[in-house]
């Protein structure tokens, strides 16, 4: 396990609470390779963005004893993304599947989508909606892109989480076109967490992105020694810049954000077998 001095300086804080603590969210950005999953839980809710590819998110799932959860959203139907979408329905019961809507035409889609409708699982096209979950909200939007077709990964849904003063903010694999269209938007706004899109990829930041969301942390989700170059050595000093804090699983192996309604926050890295 690593720690960073900022990082145990605010453990110091997150824990002095004790039992004053009322509200509390966690973010665990899993170790699934080359692809995405980050698992929220609040209270007695669980909230899945994204699951990987074959059954690392539901062996992680099983691990944490997290037999159910209340929102699986899918930011886009690529196989790094959504490649696990059936072994998280083996693993766990979901309550609601929330997906951009852009079809993909994929074997890993068409299976995606016969294994929910096996589950009866509802599904819903990303829109602009407002999710309760625990103490916190999930606030799940469609990419401001415009046009049905077009590249997924500027298709990907949005997803803010906020609990009081903390917040962390997922956009899947946007690039440069869903980045303007999200400044356009006004959805680069302030977060304490930022997951970092396309894997660190070049194309997943701008210096305009960075400067309005100005996240107090970075986390990239990555395979190591992957093929495609991720995390770009340009997008790094991008998101390094200024002294934040930037976590990779494929360095670092499973991060979790522990966050708190006045905004304390605390940053555990841990290797998973």
């Amino acid at each position: 396990m690593r720690w960073s001095m900022r990082v145990l300086a605010v453990m110091l804080v997150f824990f002095a609470a004790g039992a004053a603590r009322a509200q509390g969210v966690e973010v665990r950005f899993l170790d699934v390779g080359q692809g995405d999953a980050a698992l929220i839980r609040s209270g007695a809710c669980a909230a899945l963005i994204d699951a990987g590819m074959g059954d690392d998110a539901a062996r992680r799932l099983d691990a944490l004893g997290v037999d159910r959860l209340d929102y699986l959203i899918a930011s886009h139907n690529h196989r790094d993304h959504i490649g696990g979408v059936g072994e998280v329905l083996r693993a766990a019961k979901v309550g609601l599947y929330i997906h951009n809507g852009r079809p993909e035409r994929s074997q890993t889609q068409r299976f995606s989508l016969a294994m929910l409708a096996r589950e009866g699982t509802p599904l819903r096209t990303a829109s602009l909606d407002t999710l309760a979950c625990g103490d916190a909200r999930l606030i799940v939007a469609a990419s401001p892109v415009a046009g049905a077709d077009g590249d997924q990964n500027d298709r990907s849904v949005i997803v803010r989480l906020e609990l009081g003063e903390f917040s962390a903010l997922f956009t899947g694999d946007s690039g440069f076109e869903q980045l303007r269209a999200m400044i356009e938007a006004g959805w680069a706004r302030s977060a304490t967490v930022l997951k970092a899109a396309h894997h660190g990829a070049r194309d997943g930041v701008t210096p305009l992105w960075i400067a309005r969301v100005h996240p107090d942390v970075v986390v990239i989700s990555a395979g190591a020694r992957n093929a495609y170059g991720h995390p770009d050595p340009v997008a790094l000093r991008y998101y390094l810049a200024g002294g934040r804090e930037v976590y990779r699983t494929d360095r670092d192996g499973e991060v979790v954000v522990r966050g708190e309604a006045g905004g304390q926050f605390a940053v555990e890295v841990t290797s998973v077998p």
